[in-house]
Protein backbone atom coordinates (compact mmCIF):
# COMPACT_ATOMS: atom_id res chain seq x y z
CA UNK A 1 0.00 0.00 0.00
CA UNK A 2 2.65 2.54 0.87
CA UNK A 3 4.86 1.58 -2.23
CA UNK A 4 1.84 2.39 -4.48
CA UNK A 5 1.09 5.60 -2.75
CA UNK A 6 4.80 6.18 -3.58
CA UNK A 7 4.21 6.10 -7.18
CA UNK A 8 0.95 7.67 -7.05
CA UNK A 9 2.63 10.29 -5.44
CA UNK A 10 5.64 10.70 -8.07
CA UNK A 11 3.02 10.30 -11.07
CA UNK A 12 0.72 13.26 -9.47
CA UNK A 13 3.35 15.04 -7.83
CA UNK A 14 2.91 18.32 -9.10
CA UNK A 15 -0.84 18.41 -8.56
CA UNK A 16 0.02 16.48 -5.03
CA UNK A 17 2.58 19.61 -4.23
CA UNK A 18 0.24 22.37 -5.33
CA UNK A 19 -2.98 21.11 -3.51
CA UNK A 20 -1.30 20.44 -0.30
CA UNK A 21 0.71 23.26 -0.19
CA UNK A 22 -1.91 25.63 -1.20
CA UNK A 23 -4.37 23.98 1.19
CA UNK A 24 -1.92 24.44 4.44
CA UNK A 25 -0.94 28.13 3.87
CA UNK A 26 -4.84 28.65 3.25
CA UNK A 27 -5.33 27.01 6.68
CA UNK A 28 -2.86 29.11 7.92
CA UNK A 29 -4.29 32.48 6.63
CA UNK A 30 -7.55 31.27 8.58
CA UNK A 31 -5.53 29.96 11.57
CA UNK A 32 -4.65 33.83 12.27
CA UNK A 33 -8.29 34.20 13.84
CA UNK A 34 -7.19 31.59 16.48
CA UNK A 35 -5.48 34.28 18.70
CA UNK A 36 -8.53 36.02 19.18
CA UNK A 37 -10.55 33.08 20.35
CA UNK A 38 -7.98 31.58 22.68
CA UNK A 39 -9.25 31.09 26.08
CA UNK A 40 -7.63 31.41 29.42
CA UNK A 41 -9.80 29.47 31.40
CA UNK A 42 -10.24 25.23 31.23
CA UNK A 43 -8.40 24.82 35.02
CA UNK A 44 -11.05 23.71 36.93
CA UNK A 45 -13.01 20.09 36.83
CA UNK A 46 -16.96 20.80 35.65
CA UNK A 47 -17.74 18.22 37.81
CA UNK A 48 -16.03 19.80 41.29
CA UNK A 49 -18.02 21.83 43.50
CA UNK A 50 -16.18 24.94 42.86
CA UNK A 51 -17.27 24.93 39.43
CA UNK A 52 -21.19 23.91 40.77
CA UNK A 53 -21.42 26.20 42.92
CA UNK A 54 -19.58 29.24 40.41
CA UNK A 55 -22.32 28.06 38.13
CA UNK A 56 -25.65 28.25 40.57
CA UNK A 57 -24.22 31.65 41.42
CA UNK A 58 -24.02 32.82 38.11
CA UNK A 59 -27.63 31.58 37.20
CA UNK A 60 -29.38 33.51 40.13
CA UNK A 61 -27.14 36.31 41.17
CA UNK A 62 -25.39 36.61 37.16
CA UNK A 63 -21.99 36.51 36.35
CA UNK A 64 -19.40 37.93 39.14
CA UNK A 65 -18.26 41.24 38.01
CA UNK A 66 -13.88 42.68 38.04
CA UNK A 67 -13.53 41.73 34.31
CA UNK A 68 -11.72 45.04 33.98
CA UNK A 69 -10.15 46.94 37.42
CA UNK A 70 -9.39 50.03 36.27
CA UNK A 71 -7.22 52.00 38.38
CA UNK A 72 -6.85 56.04 37.86
CA UNK A 73 -3.99 57.50 39.70
CA UNK A 74 -4.66 61.11 40.35
CA UNK A 75 -1.93 64.34 39.00
CA UNK A 76 0.83 65.01 41.68
CA UNK A 77 -0.78 67.55 44.28
CA UNK A 78 -4.59 65.86 44.04
CA UNK A 79 -6.38 63.59 45.09
CA UNK A 80 -8.62 61.06 43.33
CA UNK A 81 -11.98 62.33 45.05
CA UNK A 82 -11.17 65.75 43.51
CA UNK A 83 -14.74 67.07 42.29
CA UNK A 84 -13.20 67.78 38.86
CA UNK A 85 -11.90 64.35 38.75
CA UNK A 86 -14.88 62.90 39.94
CA UNK A 87 -17.19 64.41 37.47
CA UNK A 88 -14.45 63.72 34.39
CA UNK A 89 -13.65 60.07 35.40
CA UNK A 90 -17.78 59.37 35.74
CA UNK A 91 -18.47 60.86 32.58
CA UNK A 92 -15.69 58.88 31.07
CA UNK A 93 -17.09 55.36 32.35
CA UNK A 94 -20.43 56.45 32.05
CA UNK A 95 -19.70 56.67 27.98
CA UNK A 96 -18.44 52.93 28.08
CA UNK A 97 -20.39 51.33 25.06
CA UNK A 98 -23.04 49.63 26.58
CA UNK A 99 -23.25 47.04 23.98
CA UNK A 100 -19.70 45.90 25.17
CA UNK A 101 -20.14 47.12 29.21
CA UNK A 102 -22.65 45.05 31.34
CA UNK A 103 -22.01 46.97 34.70
CA UNK A 104 -19.74 49.78 36.63
CA UNK A 105 -19.12 49.76 39.39
CA UNK A 106 -16.50 52.72 40.66
CA UNK A 107 -15.48 55.28 43.50
CA UNK A 108 -17.16 58.36 41.18
CA UNK A 109 -20.30 56.65 40.73
CA UNK A 110 -21.12 54.89 44.16
CA UNK A 111 -18.35 56.79 46.66
CA UNK A 112 -17.64 53.66 48.42
CA UNK A 113 -14.60 53.85 50.00
CA UNK A 114 -13.27 50.67 50.18
CA UNK A 115 -12.54 51.50 46.41
CA UNK A 116 -10.04 54.63 47.11
CA UNK A 117 -6.58 54.02 48.60
CA UNK A 118 -5.51 54.74 51.99
CA UNK A 119 -3.42 58.00 50.21
CA UNK A 120 -6.30 59.35 48.87
CA UNK A 121 -4.49 59.36 45.10
CA UNK A 122 -5.84 56.22 43.68
CA UNK A 123 -9.87 54.94 43.00
CA UNK A 124 -10.81 52.25 41.29
CA UNK A 125 -13.76 50.90 39.16
CA UNK A 126 -14.94 47.53 38.39
CA UNK A 127 -16.19 46.75 35.36
CA UNK A 128 -18.17 43.91 33.84
CA UNK A 129 -17.78 43.24 30.16
CA UNK A 130 -20.78 41.71 28.08
CA UNK A 131 -20.03 37.87 26.96
CA UNK A 132 -21.12 34.74 28.23
CA UNK A 133 -17.06 32.81 27.71
CA UNK A 134 -13.90 34.13 27.85
CA UNK A 135 -14.04 34.68 24.19
CA UNK A 136 -16.49 36.91 24.33
CA UNK A 137 -15.49 38.38 27.15
CA UNK A 138 -11.73 39.35 25.74
CA UNK A 139 -13.81 40.35 22.14
CA UNK A 140 -15.69 43.01 24.33
CA UNK A 141 -12.42 44.07 25.99
CA UNK A 142 -10.87 44.36 22.72
CA UNK A 143 -13.32 47.07 21.38
CA UNK A 144 -13.35 49.54 24.77
CA UNK A 145 -9.66 48.87 26.44
CA UNK A 146 -8.74 52.76 24.42
CA UNK A 147 -11.60 54.07 26.07
CA UNK A 148 -11.07 54.24 29.67
CA UNK A 149 -8.37 57.15 29.45
CA UNK A 150 -8.64 60.27 30.66
CA UNK A 151 -6.32 63.77 30.04
CA UNK A 152 -4.19 63.90 33.00
CA UNK A 153 -5.26 61.08 34.87
CA UNK A 154 -2.43 58.05 35.35
CA UNK A 155 -4.80 54.81 34.21
CA UNK A 156 -3.67 50.95 35.11
CA UNK A 157 -5.90 47.93 33.56
CA UNK A 158 -6.06 44.83 35.92
CA UNK A 159 -8.29 41.84 36.05
CA UNK A 160 -9.03 38.68 33.82
CA UNK A 161 -9.78 40.39 30.67
CA UNK A 162 -6.64 42.77 30.36
CA UNK A 163 -4.28 39.88 31.48
CA UNK A 164 -6.05 37.40 29.16
CA UNK A 165 -5.61 39.80 26.15
CA UNK A 166 -2.22 40.50 27.13
CA UNK A 167 -1.27 36.30 27.57
CA UNK A 168 -2.66 35.93 24.15
CA UNK A 169 -0.75 38.64 22.68
CA UNK A 170 2.35 37.70 24.05
CA UNK A 171 1.30 33.94 23.17
CA UNK A 172 1.77 35.06 19.47
CA UNK A 173 4.53 37.02 19.48
CA UNK A 174 6.24 34.34 21.49
CA UNK A 175 5.11 32.26 18.62
CA UNK A 176 6.55 34.35 15.80
CA UNK A 177 9.73 34.96 17.35
CA UNK A 178 9.96 31.34 18.63
CA UNK A 179 9.90 30.11 14.89
CA UNK A 180 12.27 33.52 13.64
CA UNK A 181 14.91 31.60 16.19
CA UNK A 182 14.46 28.35 16.16
CA UNK A 183 14.18 28.34 12.03
CA UNK A 184 17.64 29.73 11.34
CA UNK A 185 19.14 27.17 13.88
CA UNK A 186 17.71 24.09 12.62
CA UNK A 187 18.54 24.87 9.36
CA UNK A 188 22.23 24.90 10.32
CA UNK A 189 22.07 22.02 12.22
CA UNK A 190 20.16 20.16 8.84
CA UNK A 191 23.30 21.76 6.93
CA UNK A 192 25.54 20.26 8.91
CA UNK A 193 24.21 16.97 8.51
CA UNK A 194 23.24 16.26 4.78
CA UNK A 195 25.85 18.73 3.76
CA UNK A 196 23.85 20.37 1.12
CA UNK A 197 21.26 23.79 1.16
CA UNK A 198 18.60 21.70 -0.60
CA UNK A 199 18.18 18.78 1.02
CA UNK A 200 18.89 20.35 4.54
CA UNK A 201 15.40 23.04 3.77
CA UNK A 202 13.16 20.00 2.94
CA UNK A 203 12.46 19.04 6.53
CA UNK A 204 12.37 22.40 7.71
CA UNK A 205 9.77 23.26 5.10
CA UNK A 206 7.52 20.17 6.47
CA UNK A 207 8.04 21.84 10.17
CA UNK A 208 6.48 25.21 8.47
CA UNK A 209 3.84 23.42 6.53
CA UNK A 210 2.42 21.23 9.58
CA UNK A 211 2.58 24.86 11.74
CA UNK A 212 0.29 26.41 9.25
CA UNK A 213 -2.04 23.48 8.95
CA UNK A 214 -2.19 23.05 12.84
CA UNK A 215 -3.31 26.18 13.44
CA UNK A 216 -6.07 26.22 11.17
CA UNK A 217 -7.25 22.86 12.51
CA UNK A 218 -7.17 24.59 15.90
CA UNK A 219 -9.11 27.26 14.70
CA UNK A 220 -11.96 25.32 13.32
CA UNK A 221 -11.86 23.37 16.78
CA UNK A 222 -12.42 26.40 18.66
CA UNK A 223 -15.87 27.31 16.92
CA UNK A 224 -16.94 24.31 18.65
CA UNK A 225 -15.17 23.99 22.03
CA UNK A 226 -12.89 26.02 24.13
CA UNK A 227 -8.99 25.97 22.93
CA UNK A 228 -6.74 27.11 25.49
CA UNK A 229 -3.74 29.49 24.48
CA UNK A 230 -1.20 26.80 25.46
CA UNK A 231 -2.30 24.31 22.75
CA UNK A 232 -0.50 26.87 20.36
CA UNK A 233 3.01 26.30 22.25
CA UNK A 234 2.33 22.48 21.79
CA UNK A 235 1.51 22.96 17.94
CA UNK A 236 4.87 25.11 17.65
CA UNK A 237 7.14 22.54 19.89
CA UNK A 238 5.53 19.09 18.49
CA UNK A 239 4.81 20.20 15.37
CA UNK A 240 8.12 21.44 14.17
CA UNK A 241 10.31 18.99 15.77
CA UNK A 242 8.07 15.99 14.87
CA UNK A 243 8.08 17.60 10.74
CA UNK A 244 11.76 18.09 10.78
CA UNK A 245 11.81 14.44 12.37
CA UNK A 246 9.95 12.74 9.72
CA UNK A 247 12.10 14.88 7.12
CA UNK A 248 15.38 13.80 8.40
CA UNK A 249 14.71 10.05 7.84
CA UNK A 250 12.57 10.37 4.91
CA UNK A 251 15.02 12.26 2.87
CA UNK A 252 18.13 10.59 4.12
CA UNK A 253 16.39 7.23 2.81
CA UNK A 254 15.94 8.27 -0.59
CA UNK A 255 19.30 9.48 -1.09
CA UNK A 256 20.27 6.17 -0.15
CA UNK A 257 17.74 4.82 -2.40
CA UNK A 258 18.80 6.78 -5.28
CA UNK A 259 22.78 6.08 -4.53
CA UNK A 260 21.91 2.26 -4.87
CA UNK A 261 21.08 3.45 -8.18
CA UNK A 262 17.46 3.26 -8.42
CA UNK A 263 15.72 5.72 -10.64
CA UNK A 264 13.55 8.56 -8.65
CA UNK A 265 10.36 6.97 -9.14
CA UNK A 266 11.74 3.99 -7.62
CA UNK A 267 13.62 5.38 -4.73
CA UNK A 268 10.46 7.60 -4.03
CA UNK A 269 8.53 4.53 -3.65
CA UNK A 270 11.00 2.34 -1.14
CA UNK A 271 11.29 5.62 0.78
CA UNK A 272 7.50 5.87 1.40
CA UNK A 273 7.27 2.18 1.85
CA UNK A 274 10.17 2.06 4.37
CA UNK A 275 10.26 5.96 6.02
CA UNK A 276 6.85 6.34 5.23
CA UNK A 277 5.54 3.02 6.93
CA UNK A 278 7.54 4.44 10.13
CA UNK A 279 5.53 8.39 10.01
CA UNK A 280 2.17 6.71 10.18
CA UNK A 281 3.49 4.22 13.07
CA UNK A 282 4.69 7.04 15.19
CA UNK A 283 1.71 9.43 14.66
CA UNK A 284 -0.63 6.69 14.79
CA UNK A 285 1.10 5.51 18.39
CA UNK A 286 2.06 9.74 19.33
CA UNK A 287 -2.06 10.24 18.47
CA UNK A 288 -2.93 7.88 20.61
CA UNK A 289 -1.52 9.06 23.46
CA UNK A 290 -2.33 12.89 23.03
CA UNK A 291 -5.70 11.38 22.70
CA UNK A 292 -5.42 10.64 26.69
CA UNK A 293 -5.60 13.90 27.60
CA UNK A 294 -9.31 14.57 26.52
CA UNK A 295 -10.79 12.17 29.27
CA UNK A 296 -9.39 14.83 31.55
CA UNK A 297 -12.28 17.29 32.89
CA UNK A 298 -10.26 20.10 32.80
CA UNK A 299 -10.01 22.14 29.91
CA UNK A 300 -7.02 23.37 29.12
CA UNK A 301 -5.75 19.55 29.52
CA UNK A 302 -7.85 18.79 26.84
CA UNK A 303 -6.43 21.61 24.62
CA UNK A 304 -3.02 20.13 24.70
CA UNK A 305 -4.62 17.00 23.41
CA UNK A 306 -6.19 18.75 20.61
CA UNK A 307 -2.80 20.65 20.07
CA UNK A 308 -0.73 17.52 20.09
CA UNK A 309 -2.94 15.54 17.76
CA UNK A 310 -3.42 18.44 15.09
CA UNK A 311 0.56 18.65 15.23
CA UNK A 312 1.01 14.92 14.60
CA UNK A 313 -1.73 14.19 12.29
CA UNK A 314 -0.37 17.22 10.22
CA UNK A 315 2.92 16.40 10.31
CA UNK A 316 2.54 12.92 9.06
CA UNK A 317 0.32 14.31 6.31
CA UNK A 318 2.79 16.73 5.00
CA UNK A 319 5.12 14.13 5.44
CA UNK A 320 3.88 11.55 3.18
CA UNK A 321 2.25 13.91 0.51
CA UNK A 322 4.53 16.98 0.22
CA UNK A 323 7.73 15.51 1.12
CA UNK A 324 7.61 12.53 -1.53
CA UNK A 325 5.89 15.45 -4.12
CA UNK A 326 8.80 17.79 -3.61
CA UNK A 327 11.54 14.53 -3.81
CA UNK A 328 9.66 13.35 -7.38
CA UNK A 329 10.19 17.01 -8.70
CA UNK A 330 14.17 16.99 -7.39
CA UNK A 331 14.81 13.94 -7.88
CA UNK A 332 19.13 13.35 -8.13
CA UNK A 333 18.95 17.31 -7.29
CA UNK A 334 18.60 16.41 -3.93
CA UNK A 335 21.75 16.91 -3.48
CA UNK A 336 22.50 20.36 -5.16
CA UNK A 337 24.12 23.66 -3.62
CA UNK A 338 26.43 21.40 -1.33
CA UNK A 339 28.32 23.29 1.14
CA UNK A 340 31.93 23.22 0.52
CA UNK A 341 34.15 20.91 2.83
CA UNK A 342 30.85 18.81 3.77
CA UNK A 343 31.17 16.61 0.24
CA UNK A 344 28.29 14.25 0.50
CA UNK A 345 29.80 10.44 1.30
CA UNK A 346 28.52 7.52 0.11
CA UNK A 347 25.43 6.20 2.10
CA UNK A 348 24.80 2.33 2.50
CA UNK A 349 27.06 -0.01 4.59
CA UNK A 350 29.95 2.41 4.15
CA UNK A 351 28.01 4.86 6.87
CA UNK A 352 28.75 1.89 9.53
CA UNK A 353 32.45 3.23 9.48
CA UNK A 354 31.52 6.86 10.22
CA UNK A 355 31.10 8.61 13.24
CA UNK A 356 27.64 7.30 14.18
CA UNK A 357 28.19 4.28 13.42
CA UNK A 358 30.94 3.79 15.40
CA UNK A 359 29.16 5.37 18.16
CA UNK A 360 26.10 3.05 17.75
CA UNK A 361 28.20 -0.16 17.95
CA UNK A 362 30.06 1.34 21.36
CA UNK A 363 26.84 1.85 22.97
CA UNK A 364 25.68 -1.70 21.78
CA UNK A 365 29.23 -3.59 23.21
CA UNK A 366 28.44 -1.78 26.57
CA UNK A 367 24.92 -0.53 27.30
CA UNK A 368 24.76 -0.92 30.65
CA UNK A 369 27.91 1.38 30.94
CA UNK A 370 26.07 4.36 28.68
CA UNK A 371 22.61 3.93 30.25
CA UNK A 372 23.08 4.08 33.85
CA UNK A 373 25.34 7.51 33.86
CA UNK A 374 22.35 9.19 31.21
CA UNK A 375 19.95 7.96 33.66
CA UNK A 376 21.66 9.53 36.90
CA UNK A 377 21.76 12.96 34.99
CA UNK A 378 18.60 12.43 34.02
CA UNK A 379 17.48 12.24 37.43
CA UNK A 380 19.86 15.00 38.67
CA UNK A 381 17.90 17.00 36.29
CA UNK A 382 14.58 16.35 37.75
CA UNK A 383 14.97 17.22 41.06
CA UNK A 384 14.24 21.15 40.69
CA UNK A 385 10.81 19.69 39.59
CA UNK A 386 10.26 18.37 42.92
CA UNK A 387 10.07 22.22 44.28
CA UNK A 388 7.53 23.56 41.39
CA UNK A 389 4.03 24.89 42.06
CA UNK A 390 1.23 24.59 39.93
CA UNK A 391 -1.66 26.92 39.11
CA UNK A 392 -4.09 29.22 37.34
CA UNK A 393 -2.70 31.14 34.70
CA UNK A 394 -2.68 35.21 36.16
CA UNK A 395 -0.86 38.44 35.85
CA UNK A 396 2.22 35.75 37.18
CA UNK A 397 2.67 34.43 33.85
CA UNK A 398 3.94 37.37 32.47
CA UNK A 399 6.42 39.66 32.56
CA UNK A 400 7.50 41.66 35.35
CA UNK A 401 7.44 44.67 33.17
CA UNK A 402 3.80 43.89 31.66
CA UNK A 403 1.02 46.58 32.08
CA UNK A 404 -1.56 43.75 33.01
CA UNK A 405 0.78 42.41 36.19
CA UNK A 406 1.91 45.62 36.82
CA UNK A 407 -1.53 47.13 37.12
CA UNK A 408 -2.72 43.49 38.99
CA UNK A 409 0.37 44.24 41.23
CA UNK A 410 -0.73 47.89 42.25
CA UNK A 411 -4.30 47.04 43.13
CA UNK A 412 -3.06 44.08 45.03
CA UNK A 413 -0.90 46.49 47.20
CA UNK A 414 -3.49 49.59 46.99
CA UNK A 415 -6.81 47.41 47.66
CA UNK A 416 -6.03 44.92 49.82
CA UNK A 417 -9.54 44.45 51.05
CA UNK A 418 -10.38 43.45 47.61
CA UNK A 419 -8.11 41.40 46.28
CA UNK A 420 -7.58 38.92 49.46
CA UNK A 421 -8.28 35.20 48.87
CA UNK A 422 -12.19 34.83 50.19
CA UNK A 423 -14.09 31.15 50.00
CA UNK A 424 -17.71 31.58 48.89
CA UNK A 425 -19.93 29.28 50.40
CA UNK A 426 -23.58 28.59 48.49
CA UNK A 427 -26.72 27.53 51.07
CA UNK A 428 -29.16 25.62 48.83
CA UNK A 429 -32.19 25.58 50.89
CA UNK A 430 -35.94 24.38 50.62
CA UNK A 431 -37.38 27.83 49.79
CA UNK A 432 -34.55 29.73 49.35
CA UNK A 433 -30.70 29.83 48.19
CA UNK A 434 -28.04 31.92 49.95
CA UNK A 435 -24.30 32.94 49.19
CA UNK A 436 -22.09 33.52 51.47
CA UNK A 437 -18.90 35.16 51.19
CA UNK A 438 -16.61 37.47 53.34
CA UNK A 439 -18.35 40.87 51.27
CA UNK A 440 -21.26 39.78 52.60
CA UNK A 441 -24.17 37.68 51.89
CA UNK A 442 -26.93 37.79 48.91
CA UNK A 443 -30.21 35.87 49.00
CA UNK A 444 -33.18 34.99 47.16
Amino acid sequence: MFANWGYFVHRRRRWVLGLVVLAALGSGMFGLGLFDRLAQGGFDAPASQSARAARIIEQNFGRAGGDVLAVYTAPQGQRIDDPVLVQRIGARLAALPKDHVAEVTSLWTTGARQLIDASGIRGLAVVTLVGDNDSAVLDSFAKVKDDFAVDGVQVALAGSAPVGSEVNQRTAADLSRAESVSMPVVLVLLLFIFGGLVAASLPLLVGVLTIFGSIGVLRVLSLVVPVNAFAVNVVTLIGLGLAIDYGLFTVSRFREELASGRSTAEAVSRTVATAGRTVVFSATLLAVAMSGLLLFPQGFLKSLGYGGMAAVGMAALIALTVLPAVLSVLGPRIDALSVPGRARRKVGAAQLDGFWGRTAARVMRRPALVAVPILLIFAVLMVPFGSARFGDVSARALPRDSPARTATELVTAEFPELTAEKATLVIIGASELQVHGLAGTAST
